[in-house]
């Protein structure tokens, strides 16, 4: 029988037949010292791991050198003092809080305890927090660099105009923090956006929230408006580039997002579930307010995370770090004398994240390299999507004729080949396709593509199986007759 005494969370409690009674231990609020110890001395393990695959990707950078002797007759000092521990000298660190996970992690501790004072104070003061989320629609195609200049250029010519200004003074608005974070997916490729603390003189109400939000969120639609209505009358002015090609991407309102930060004890849990997710600063346990910081001082670190798109997909969104970690797990070397992707990577990508993330992952190995050197004289079959877009062409026709003659030299090597809408698929040997790719880029330039944008899909068959261009045609297209003749 069952004892229905009503007892206190972690009481005592005497035992039936049944363990329905049994008084669970109560759970500690925060770690014990000791604990925390050993997670720290496993997250910098891991950091410095990291950091040596970070080298073989970044090589000649300043990011390679990181923590490797300054001078080879000074050599390394192990140093300790009873306020800041041990710690080594005369090792070269080189500051990278974008690409280096060991200088990212010091830099942005010492910029969460900033930010943390910030939202204490905030918290002290009785001062009104909003949590602000901004971007620009973009695609796959759309260069990394470009977004990054774009968006920074809305928030610029934001915080000049007048409106901006009545804005922030009717809410009571005296500062903010704000960081930029890029994430990337496969679907829409590389997706800069800024976050964002607003901080007010007096606390808002959800209601206030929401109308600071669509204000905002209409302003910012509005300044994209306008700098793309003066890239169109620019025209082709030496000073800007073609429109359709430097434009803007017009955002959704409803991805300019506004949250009301509650920093009273009974409604900060309700907004923590957004920031706790961190692989290297934050520890459960701590205070909500610490861990919220994070969002912002930890944009560098977050843990990529998938998110259900407006057309029911779900979309794997990651960012440096999640390719850097990755990396890390199946033992990239950076060898030139053994392919990238042996077959236990293969079957490791395969097995642990979805097949969207692999274009993202290899995209970052091949714009910093040479994209076929690393699997230079192997045999592995494969399927190579192109993307080939002329961007110095002005008219449609400039762009057709530039396309044929890539598609031409496609056809010359006598590859399997396919002409889709939106794309090129050719298939066959790794070391065939890499040297397609690359001659097409010389076959472009040779026919006054000066500036060209291509994107290559990869998709390794270690099987053997390859799909040839008659099979393709015979599956999709069994009725037209007209795309049997391009192989």
């Amino acid at each position: 029988m069952v004892s229905k005494k009503s007892l206190a969370h972690g009481g005592e409690a005497a035992l039936d037949s049944l363990t329905g009674s049994a008084a669970a231990p109560p759970r500690p609020n925060r770690q014990n010292a000791a604990t925390k110890r050993t997670q720290l001395h496993k997250f910098r393990s891991h950091r410095w791991s990291a950091r040596e695959t970070n080298r073989r990707i970044l090589r000649g950078t300043r990011c390679a050198f990181c923590g490797k002797p300054t001078k080879k007759g000074t050599g390394v000092g192990l140093y300790y003092d009873p306020e800041h521990g041990s710690r080594f000298g005369g090792l070269a660190a080189c500051g990278n809080v974008n690409c280096c996970p060991v200088c990212n992690y010091k830099i942005m501790s010492q910029r969460q305890n900033e930010i943390s004072q910030a939202l204490h104070a905030c918290k002290e003061n009785g001062y009104g927090v909003v949590f602000g989320t901004l971007t620009l629609r973009h695609t796959k195609a759309d260069d990394l660099a470009s977004i990054r200049k774009q968006l920074l250029e809305v928030w610029r010519n934001l915080n000049k105009q007048r409106a901006f200004v009545k804005l922030m003074d009717d809410f009571g608005e005296f500062g903010f923090i704000r960081a930029q974070e890029v994430t990337y997916s496969n679907v829409n490729g590389w997706h800069p956006h800024l976050h964002a603390f607003f901080l007010f003189e007096h606390d808002l109400s959800v209601k206030r929230v929401n109308e600071f939000g669509a204000r905002f969120a209409a302003l910012w639609l509005k300044t994209v408006e306008r700098l793309n209505a003066k890239r169109a009358k620019a025209g082709l002015d030496a000073d800007y580039a073609a429109p359709l090609i430097d434009s803007i991407g017009m955002p959704l309102a409803k991805n300019q997002i506004f949250k009301r930060v509650s920093l009273s004890d009974s409604g900060i849990d309700k907004y923590a579930a957004y920031c706790t997710v961190r692989k290297s600063v934050a520890f459960p346990g701590e205070d909500v307010i610490s861990r919220m910081s994070h969002e912002i001082a930890d944009s560098g670190t977050k843990v990529g995370k998938v998110k259900k798109h407006d057309d029911g997909r779900k979309v794997l969104h990651m960012n440096y770090w999640d390719m850097l970690e990755f990396l890390r797990q199946i033992g990239y070397t950076g060898s030139k004398k053994s392919p990238i992707f042996s077959i236990m990577s293969e079957k490791v990508i395969r097995t642990t994240l979805p097949p969207v993330t692999t274009t993202g992952i290899w995209s970052m190995l091949w714009l910093k390299s040479k994209p076929y050197s690393s699997c230079k004289g192997t045999l592995m079959n494969c399927s190579v999507a192109i993307q080939f877009l002329p961007m110095n062409a002005r008219t449609d026709e400039e762009t057709c004729a530039i396309v044929d003659e890539v598609i031409a030299y496609i056809k010359s090597t006598g590859v399997d080949y396919f002409v889709g809408p939106f794309e090129t698929a050719i298939e066959g040997d790794f070391d065939t396709c890499m040297d397609i790719v690359r001659n097409c880029q010389l076959v472009g330039a040779k026919a006054g593509a000066t500036h060209v944008m291509s994107y290559v899909k990869i998709n390794y068959r270690p099987d053997g199986e390859v799909m040839t261009t008659e099979h393709k045609v015979g599956k999709y297209h069994p009725e037209d007759p007209e795309l049997r003749g391009q192989h």
